[in-house]
């Protein structure tokens, strides 16, 4: 784990001296994003995190038919590019990574 994190603070760390774009996927764009939005307790800790998450949707009031409703309706018109579209399949900046928290 400590790997994990050491390695995204050497890939951010070099992302902004360099400001060079990157290429993250998988677990390197999710402990990313984790650390710039919330902070590196987060990333070691992931049991805070699924605390808080757990408890934000448990006070989601799921209107379309409740969870699985929502989560079948079809949203292909409304797709818009993601962080992985930014980040996985085209080299990204912090800034790109900033904008989705």
């Amino acid at each position: 784990m400590r790997l994990a994190v050491l390695s995204c603070l050497l890939a951010l760390s070099y992302v902004t001296a360099q400001e060079k774009p990157v290429i993250l996927c998988g677990r390197q764009l999710a402990n990313a994003r984790v650390l710039l939005c919330f902070g590196a307790e987060y990333i070691s800790k992931r049991s805070r995190l699924a605390d808080y998450l757990g408890d934000q949707l448990n006070e989601v009031d799921w209107p379309w038919g409740g969870r699985r409703g929502s989560l079948a309706a079809n949203w292909s018109r409304y797709k818009r590019d993601g962080l992985v579209d930014e980040c996985c399949h085209k080299p990204c900046t912090t800034d790109v990574i900033l904008n989705y928290c």
